[in-house]
Order: structure tokens, then sequence, then C-alpha cells
């Protein structure tokens, strides 16, 4: 598929007391640990496997426009399910290990040994992207409208007049950490994954 994504399957953390030698020598507690594919006993190029492609497999969008008097609402809601792309966040080196991360990215330390993120000292030798689900909804625009009555147009002397607020980006659901997941796909997509994005 187009944006195809493959990288190493994921099967936790190296806790204190395995011995990584064998299949992934370098590897410490706090590392990320792969599942050998292709069964060689150790960790390679080889066993990189298709994670999925960063094209959503449905886009939609929803508009809603209300009308009271001379009142209107117009609410945008957009959503993208079924695309996976690479969370630039969790790759410290593209920041160049300086960024501030949310808590629940929650990394592995000697007191919180969890199973699904690295040690802050990871360096990620292998180039693992963290290719993650980017399944959104977001409620892209609200806007609110004033239309001037035609009995007060006619005083000032107007054919109409029409005043507006308008918020954009209003709430977005999702289990993505981080950037934007809108922004990171498009980014993704045009082959600059590893810019600086901002929050």
């Amino acid at each position: 598929p187009l944006y195809a994504i493959y990288d190493y399957q994921l099967a936790g953390v190296w806790q204190v007391g395995e011995d990584a030698s064998q299949v992934d020598p370098g590897a410490t507690p706090g590392s990320l640990k792969f599942v050998d594919v292709n069964g060689d006993k150790k960790i390679t190029e080889a066993d990189r496997v298709y994670q999925g492609s960063s094209l959503p497999k449905g886009t939609g969008g929803m508009i809603n426009n209300f009308k009271y008097k001379e009142f209107g609402l117009s609410i945008l809601i957009q959503t993208a399910q079924g695309a996976k792309i690479n969370n630039p966040l969790l790759n410290l080196q593209n920041y160049g290990g300086r960024v501030s991360f949310p808590q629940e990215v929650g990394y592995w330390t000697a007191a919180n040994m969890n199973n699904t993120q690295p040690s802050l000292t990871y360096t990620n030798p292998k180039q693992y992207a963290y290719p993650v689900d980017q399944n959104y909804t977001r409620i892209k625009d609200i806007t609110l409208s004033y239309s001037l009555t035609q009995k007060a147009l006619d005083k000032l002397k107007l054919g109409s007049l029409t005043a507006f607020v308008s918020g954009r980006n209003i709430a977005t659901f999702t289990d993505w950490v981080g950037l934007d997941p809108e922004l990171c796909v498009s980014h993704t997509q045009s082959g600059l994954a590893n810019s600086p994005l901002s929050y």
C-alpha cells in the first residue's frame, strides 16, 4: 500500500534480570525489546514487518448549520480512522533528547518498570520509529453569527451586515499522545516526519 510502514514488532522493554546479550547485544534494562520474527535468535533488519499505512482507511466530515431568527450556528466535525503513523515525539533522537513530554508517556525507570516505553537514556540504535494508531475525531470549527434585521439595516442604510465569532480545533478525541496527529500524518506523507513540529 501507499505510505506503508515497516518496522520492528515491539515486544516490550528489557527488564532487570533479563539477558539480552544473545538476541540483542547492547540492550540494557530499559531498552526496547523486539520480536525475533524470522527465528534466527538475533534482532536484525530482517525482523522488520509491515505495520500499516499512514493513509487512513476512512476519513469523513459533517457540518451542521442551525438558524434561529437572526442567529446562525455552524459546527464542523471531522474524523480520520484506520491509519498508523510514526509518532516523532516518542523518538528522542529527533529532538536531540531535549523536549518536554506529556505525563502519559510514562518512561521506564528502576522504580517504574513499565513494559511499553523505554528509559530516558535509551538511544534507539535500531531507529525504531514508534508506529501507532492515528485515529482521531475533532470538532474542527464552530462559528456563531448574527445578522442585523432589515429594519436595523434600513436605519443604517446598509444592504447587509453580519457579525460572527469563530473557533478552530475546539476539541480532539483521540488516544494519540503528543503532537497533533493531523499535523503529523501530513508531514509523514510529505516525507517530513522528522521535522520539528509545534504543539
